[in-house]
C-alpha cells in the first residue's frame, strides 16, 4: 500500500513516528479544541440556527400584551385576544394557547400529565399536520368542547402505538376527552414535554375577564406583509381598544416578535459567548502547536540546510511539513468528533431546562463538516508556518547558526510572538472564568428570604369535576396540610398557590383606602400568592412586623 502514498506523506509519517510524545500531545490538544467546538456548535445549531419545525416558519410571530410604562411583554387576556383576532388584517391566521395540566385517571394509579390549551387557529397558524387523525375543528373552542390531541411519544409509549387509538377516551381531571389525533414526533409547541393538547374553551366567564392575562397569541403573517407593517396595524387595533375600555386597557399595547426570536432570544447571548470561548481555546491550542512545530523546525535546521545544499527546492522541503500538519489535524479531528459525540449526552443533561430544543442536538453531517473545516485550517496553520520559514531559509546563514547552536532570529521572534498570543488569550479566558466563578459564588450567598434547606415540595391539581365548590377544595387542602404535618420527622407543613422563584405569579389591581381614585389605566397592580397559616414557618420566612 505504501507505493500508492506520496513519498512526502510517508516521510512526514516517519518523522512523527520518531516523536511519539509530540504526536500524542498535539493530537490530544487538537482533539480537545476541535471536540469542544463541535459539541458547542451542535448546541448552537440546534437551538439558534435550526428554524421551528413548521412550514414557512419565517412568517410565524408571537403577539404579547405590552404595558407601555415598562415595555414588558406579557400574557394576553382572552377578550383582548378575541378582539385582535377579529380586527387584524395582516395576519392570515391567529390563535391563542396557554398552559394546562391534568390528572389522568381510570388506570391503576392516577398520573399527572403536562398539557396545553390551544384554539384551532393556533394549529392552523403553525401549519401542523397530524400523524394520525385530525386537528381541532373551528367550532371546538366552545365552552363544552372536550377532545384531545396526544403527542407522538405519548402515543407510542403510553398507548402502545395503537393505530385504532382515535376515539379512545382519556379521563382527564374527572372529564372524558376522546382522542381525535396524534401530532408529529417533532411537534413540541408551546413547550417541551407536553403530552396532551386540548381546546382552549371560551367560556362566558373567560370571555368577560380582562384582568386575567394568561394566554399567548400566535399568528402567521399574510404573504407580502412585513413585521413592521403588522406591528403598525396592531398598534392601531390596541389604541382603539384602549379608547373603548380605558379603565382596563389604558397604557396597554401589543408587541409582535418572530416566533424564532421568542424561542431562542433569551439564550442566544450565553450560547454565542460560549461558542466564542471554545474558538479561543482552539486558537490557543493552535498557537501552542505552532510554537512546538517551529521548535522542531529549529532542531532540524542542519538537515534543512544540507538538503538545500544538495539541490532540494524550498517547496520540496515544505511539502512534508504540510503533510505533518494534515496528519496532526486528521488525528485531532477524529479524536475531537469522538469526544463531542460521547460528551453531548452529558452536556444536554447538565444544560438548564430553559434552553429550548435540546432534544434535537446531534453530531450530524454539518457539524462533522465544520470540524473538518476547522481541522483543514489548523493543518494549513501547522504546516505553513514552518514551511514559510523554510522558504525564507538561507543556506549559509542556517549552517553558521547551526554550527554555533543559535536559535535563529526569525524563529525566536515567531516563538516569542506565539507565546505572547498564548499568554494573552489564556489570561482573557482565566479572567473570564474567575469573574464567572465569583458571580456564581455571590449568587450562592444571596439571601432569598426563605430557608430552602430540607424543604420538600409537591404540586397538587384538583379535578374541577369533583372540586367545583371552593369550600370543598379548601377543606381538601386543609386536611392535606394537616396530615402532612403529622408525618414522622416533619417539623412543619404548609401550602401556597405558587412556589418562590417559580416564575408563576397572579396579579390583581388594588386601591388604597383614603387615597384618591386612580385614573383609568393607572390602577396599580400587585403580584400575590395564597398561603396557608403554616407556610411561613415551613419556609422559615421571618416576620418583620404584625402577624
Amino acid at each position: 500500500m505504501a507505493r500508492f502514498l506520496p513519498q512526502d506523506f510517508l516521510y512526514a509519517l516517519r518523522t512523527l513516528r520518531r516523536s511519539p510524545g509530540f504526536f500524542a500531545a498535539a493530537t490530544l490538544l487538537l482533539g480537545l479544541g476541535l471536540g469542544a467546538n463541535a459539541a458547542i456548535f451542535s448546541v448552537v445549531r440546534s437551538v439558534l440556527l435550526r428554524p421551528p419545525p413548521f412550514p414557512d416558519s419565517g412568517r410565524l410571530v408571537l403577539l404579547r400584551a405590552r404595558h407601555r410604562p415598562n415595555e414588558m411583554g406579557t400574557e394576553v387576556a382572552i377578550p383582548t385576544f378575541l378582539e385582535w383576532r377579529r380586527d387584524s388584517r395582516s395576519l392570515a391566521q391567529i390563535g391563542a394557547f396557554g398552559p394546562a395540566s391534568f390528572n389522568w385517571s381510570g388506570r391503576e394509579a392516577p398520573e399527572r400529565l403536562e398539557a396545553a390549551q390551544l384554539t384551532p387557529g393556533a394549529l392552523a397558524a403553525l401549519g401542523v399536520r397530524p400523524s394520525l387523525g385530525r386537528l381541532f375543528l373551528p367550532d371546538e373552542e366552545g365552552p363544552d368542547s372536550r377532545v384531545a390531541l396526544v403527542s407522538f411519544g405519548f402515543w407510542k409509549s403510553r398507548l402502545a402505538g395503537d393505530p385504532a387509538v382515535l376515539g379512545r377516551v382519556l379521563r382527564l381531571s374527572g372529564f372524558d376527552y376522546p382522542i381525535v389525533g396524534v401530532l408529529p414526533a417533532d411537534f413540541d409547541f408551546p413547550m417541551r414535554d407536553v403530552q396532551v393538547w386540548v381546546p382552549l374553551r371560551l367560556t362566558a366567564g373567560r370571555i368577560r375577564d380582562r384582568q386575567s392575562r394568561w394566554v399567548y397569541a400566535v399568528g402567521r403573517l399574510n404573504n407580502g406583509v412585513s413585521l413592521a407593517a403588522a406591528q403598525q396595524e396592531m398598534d392601531a387595533v390596541t389604541a382603539a381598544q384602549s379608547r373603548r375600555d380605558p379603565e382596563a386597557l389604558a397604557n396597554w399595547g401589543v408587541r409582535i416578535v418572530p416566533l424564532q426570536e421568542d424561542i431562542v432570544g433569551a439564550v442566544r447571548p450565553a450560547l454565542l459567548i460560549l461558542q466564542a470561548a471554545v474558538l479561543v481555546i482552539l486558537l490557543i491550542a493552535c498557537a501552542n502547536l505552532a510554537n512546538l512545530q517551529m521548535a522542531r523546525a529549529v532542531a532540524r535546521r542542519t538537515e534543512t540546510a544540507v538538503r538545500l545544499a544538495i539541490g532540494a527546492s524550498p517547496w520540496d522541503l515544505a511539502r512534508p511539513l504540510l503533510w505533518e500538519g494534515a496528519i496532526l489535524a486528521a488525528g485531532g479531528s477524529a479524536l475531537g468528533l469522538l469526544a463531542a459525540r460521547g460528551g453531548l449526552p452529558l452536556l444536554v443533561r447538565l444544560a438548564p431546562d430553559r434552553i429550548p430544543r435540546l432534544d434535537g442536538i446531534a453530531v450530524d453531517g454539518i457539524v462533522v463538516a465544520l470540524a473538518l473545516g476547522l481541522a483543514a485550517a489548523t493543518a494549513l496553520v501547522l504546516g505553513l508556518l514552518p514551511a514559510v520559514s523554510v522558504r525564507a531559509a538561507t543556506l549559509a546563514g542556517d549552517l553558521r547558526e547551526a554550527g554555533r547552536g543559535g536559535a535563529g532570529g526569525r524563529f525566536a521572534r515567531f516563538r516569542r510572538s506565539a507565546t505572547i498570543f498564548q499568554v494573552a488569550t489564556s489570561m482573557v479566558l482565566v479572567i473570564g472564568a474567575g469573574l464567572l466563578l465569583r458571580s456564581l459564588e455571590r449568587l450562592r450567598r444571596v439571601d432569598p428570604g426563605f430557608g430552602p434547606q430540607g424543604v420538600l415540595t409537591m404540586e397538587t391539581v384538583l379535578s374541577p369535576a369533583r372540586f367545583s365548590d371552593p369550600a370543598k377544595a379548601a377543606l381538601f387542602f386543609r386536611e392535606l396540610v394537616d396530615r402532612a404535618s403529622r408525618l414522622p420527622d416533619v417539623l412543619a407543613a404548609g401550602g401556597v398557590s405558587s412556589l418562590p422563584l417559580s416564575g408563576s405569579n397572579q396579579t390583581e389591581g388594588y386601591r388604597i383606602e383614603g387615597r384618591p381614585q386612580p385614573e383609568p389605566g393607572a390602577v396599580p397592580e400587585a403580584a400575590y400568592r395564597g398561603a396557608t397559616p403554616g407556610y411561613f414557618r415551613t419556609m422559615q420566612i421571618p416576620l418583620l412586623g404584625g402577624r
